[in-house]
């Protein structure tokens, strides 16, 4: 092995160039020809490229007739329609789509459902039990189930958590009868 077995002259299979190519097993702007370890190269990326665009030319020129006219591609040819028929067919596409997504419990276009706290916030070691709003703190006692409505404006309300329940429906209801939106 002599020092220059690493570099071999070159002559691009494009433009004609001469150059060196240094380490032609690991050249990469090369593309098999011929019989086994044949190679094309070229001196660029560039070469290379154009290369693969002309033998994509010669691939579509043997795809037309002696004539030059383009020769048609076997199999069915394609339903021809009226728009309106094509809009039809989307739109009971769409249907189907829809119908599909109600029959697995999907409602397209619905909101995200909000997650539901199961438990109380937490923070080092400590469990929330109280919340503070824009008019009063509300408190909650795990041990006999009550919340407390404390306002900032002296009034102030306790019920167990069943109870509060009912007071939000009766609520809802006695604003709804006077007339009042909540």
């Amino acid at each position: 092995m002599t020092e220059l077995d690493f570099l071999e002259a070159r002559k691009c299979a494009v433009c004609g160039k001469d150059f060196a190519v240094l380490y032609p097993h690991l050249w990469r702007y090369k593309e098999p020809c011929g019989g086994k370890g044949h190679y094309r190269y070229f001196c660029s990326w560039k070469c290379l490229r154009a290369n693969e665009k002309n033998q994509k030319e010669k691939t579509d020129m043997e795809k037309l007739k002696k004539d030059g006219t383009p020769a048609k591609k076997p199999g069915p040819k394609p339903k021809t329609g009226t728009l309106e028929e094509a809009m039809s067919g989307m739109a009971d596409a769409a249907a189907d789509f829809f119908e599909k997504c109600g029959d697995m419990g999907l409602e397209v276009g619905a909101p995200e459902p909000v997650r539901k706290i199961t438990k109380p916030l937490a923070h080092s070691g400590m469990e929330a039990c109280g919340w503070r709003g824009t008019i009063g703190r509300f408190i909650y006692d795990e041990d006999h189930d009550i919340i407390d409505f404390e306002g900032f404006g002296g009034d102030d309300l306790s019920f167990t958590t069943d109870a509060w329940r009912i007071f939000m429906r009766e609520l809802r209801t006695a604003a709804e009868l006077m007339g009042v939106e909540l």
